[in-house]
């Protein structure tokens, strides 16, 4: 949809009454399989920032989960960002980044019944940084934080050699997968070179 003040943008809980139907929700074909994830009330549970909420997504037959991203305020610049940041990792693979794709028109809303933008990602199973780091910590497991800092050392180098910015590398957009893998999420302030100059969204 065209750019619209703030104050016309969907509210949170329109976009959140509308996942209870998930093929009512989505325009595209796949997505209106996805399960959504929900909360104790079975109501969509949402994990909420400063200007999106995430879902977590599940396909039927054991096809894996997704990370639905919906914006909770607009942006003239978001596609067009989205594109220039697809479009430059599009031939690049890094180890900290994981797969997503922008939709322009994505997702309905249950307001006013009109298509908004949304990214859908792999899902990152694990901890973000916070709370893994917590955790250890409580552990008195010097080792494994150790570790951690040598990897996030490599993950920084690896950023930098690619000409990639994150822009917003706070620890709740840092997971601690698993495996003890660093994995990135929300590209909403993502620099490539193509955007070197522009001002950060979420300024």
């Amino acid at each position: 949809p065209p750019a619209m003040p703030a104050h016309d943008w969907p509210l949170a809980s329109d976009f959140n009454r509308m996942l209870q139907n998930p093929r009512l929700a989505f325009r595209e074909s796949e997505l209106k399989l996805l399960e959504i994830e929900t909360d104790k009330n079975r109501q969509p549970r949402a994990r909420s920032g400063a200007f999106a909420n995430v879902y977590r997504g599940t396909f039927p037959n054991g096809k894996g989960s997704v990370a639905v991203r919906v914006f909770t305020t607009a942006s003239a610049e978001r596609r067009e960002r989205y594109q220039a940041i697809s479009e430059y990792l599009g031939g690049r693979r890094l180890a900290s980044l994981v797969g997503f794709t922008y939709r322009d028109d994505g997702i309905r809303s249950a307001g006013d019944g009109k298509w908004y933008p949304l990214v859908v990602m792999d899902w990152v199973p694990g901890e973000t940084l916070q709370d893994w780091v917590g955790q250890r910590c409580a552990e008195k497991n010097r080792q494994a934080v150790g570790r951690a800092a040598e990897l996030w050392v490599e993950t920084i180098r690896e950023l930098s050699q690619a000409r990639i910015a994150h822009g917003d590398l706070q620890q709740g957009n840092v997971m601690v997968t698993q495996g003890g893998e660093l994995k990135l999420v929300d590209y909403d302030c993502m620099c490539v070179p193509r955007l070197v100059g522009r001002k950060n969204l979420e300024i």
